[in-house]
């Protein structure tokens, strides 16, 4: 919904359970304020449906009509235990400035006979992410990126050749909060049920260099994309620090681009500093000591001086540039075939329930729907086969077996798919 369509609704809730509860209290709050967005059979009115050259006015009445709500049963214990009391609360606080003198109405405002309120409707720019955005589903939060709505983390196996792939982590997130946060949690998710990869492919998002350096730490290379570019290119011939291999959880010493291993390393843990020394002799004969940007010591020691990150970003970079990496990062496609099956098979797109706890359970059932229809499509075909070059009697038992299974299949196709028009939900 618009912005002036969050304060009508979220006002109009509140009016509406108030006057179920507690009518007397109700009937306390001035008429001109209650008929401007409920009428007195109890259906919405039109006072949020605004041309667009005055939603900004009717946003500043409706931002004072939430204080003088808020502020009129604001000692009132009753009243405040209501969800849509604590709802008009929020919606102050995300979306309204308090000033400290009454802002009055300005001609032709709908408010402009009644005294003023201490408010201001603060600008677009300054409304958080994670602000009410509707009061029928709290935990709702917007992300500039994806809209309105929640947010679905995955993660399948790829690889299996002949066997079919299996999702193997799912997770509803804030739409609010960055890809980014997504990624350890589910690493630990796996190592916790026994099926931590070795490798994971993801979308740039998710793999901050931090990320990587974390995920390695726990036994899983993230190959994904680095986010940015350089800032110059490296020239021909040129060697960067970028091209030395440090190992960020130091069981191996680094190692130059030549292929020699430093003769020792000192690490802060904290700082996530390294310096690696590397042996003066060794470096005298290496015919790429000219252009090596390890700095040299009085007695011919070079010492490399970099951080882990800034190791690891580098060597991102190098390998991101190889055939190898567009091969193994080839495989995060399939996920976009499993995302594509959820919403339009399943209907992940459109989940037709509310609350984090309602929309968490829908998706986890149908992510397990997904599963068991990828078995139940495995057997079948595998029936079919064996049908083939089987005995007389086993190919009819095969037959069965595989119709059997057919029929399943569609009844789970059809369970899962959504109905071809929304309907309502309480």
């Amino acid at each position: 919904m618009t912005r002036l369509g969050l304060f009508c609704e979220t006002i109009r809730l509140f009016l509406s359970t108030l006057k179920v509860e507690s009518p007397q209290k109700f009937d306390s709050i001035p008429v001109t304020l209650r008929r401007r967005y409920l009428k007195d059979d109890g259906k919405e009115t039109r006072f949020g449906d605004a041309p667009s050259k005055e939603t900004r006015r009717r946003l500043a009445v409706c931002a004072r009509d939430v204080w003088r709500l808020v502020d009129r049963f604001r000692g009132d214990g009753d009243v405040q235990k209501l969800e849509a009391y604590g709802l008009l609360e929020r919606l102050l606080g995300d979306q309204c400035d308090v000033v400290e003198a009454p802002v009055p109405g300005e001609e032709g405002d709908a408010d402009i006979s009644e005294p003023g309120a201490p408010v201001t409707v603060k600008e677009p720019k300054e409304v958080r992410p994670d602000s009410l955005q509707t009061p029928h589903d709290p935990d709702v939060t917007y992300s500039g990126h994806k809209g309105k709505g929640y947010e679905v983390q995955i993660a399948e196996t790829h690889g299996n050749e002949n066997l079919p792939e299996i999702i193997t982590h799912v997770e509803v997130t804030r739409s609010c909060d960055s890809d980014d946060q997504a990624t350890i949690p589910t690493v630990e998710a796996l190592a916790e049920r026994k099926i931590q990869p070795e490798e994971m492919v993801a979308d740039t998002t998710y793999s901050s260099t931090e990320n990587v350096i974390e995920c390695g730490k726990r036994g899983t290379e993230l190959v994904s994309p680095v986010a940015g570019s350089e800032a110059e290119p490296a020239k021909d011939g040129e060697m960067r620090k970028g091209d030395f291999a440090v190992d960020p959880k130091g069981e191996q010493k680094t190692t130059c681009p030549a292929g020699h291993a430093a003769a020792r390393e000192e690490r802060n843990a904290e700082r996530g500093t390294v310096r690696a020394f590397f042996d003066g002799n060794v470096c005298g004969m290496c015919d790429k000591r000219d252009a090596c940007p390890a700095r040299k010591l009085i007695d011919g020691t070079r010492v490399l001086s970099t951080t882990e990150k800034r190791a690891v970003l580098e060597q991102r970079r190098s390998h991101e540039k190889t055939s190898e990496f567009a091969e193994r990062y080839a495989k995060r496609a399939g996920i976009e075939a499993t995302n594509s099956e959820l919403k339009r098979r399943h209907g992940l797109g459109r989940i037709r329930t509310r609350g984090s706890p309602r929309v968490r359970l829908a998706v986890y059932l149908k992510a397990a729907a997904c599963n068991v229809k990828r078995m139940l499509v495995y057997l079948v075909n595998n029936a079919i086969d064996a049908a083939k070059e089987a005995p007389a009697p086993i190919q009819g038992a095969a037959r069965t077996m595989a119709h059997a299974l057919t029929s399943l299949n569609i009844a789970f196709l059809t369970a899962c798919r959504p109905p071809a028009t929304p309907f309502a939900t309480t």
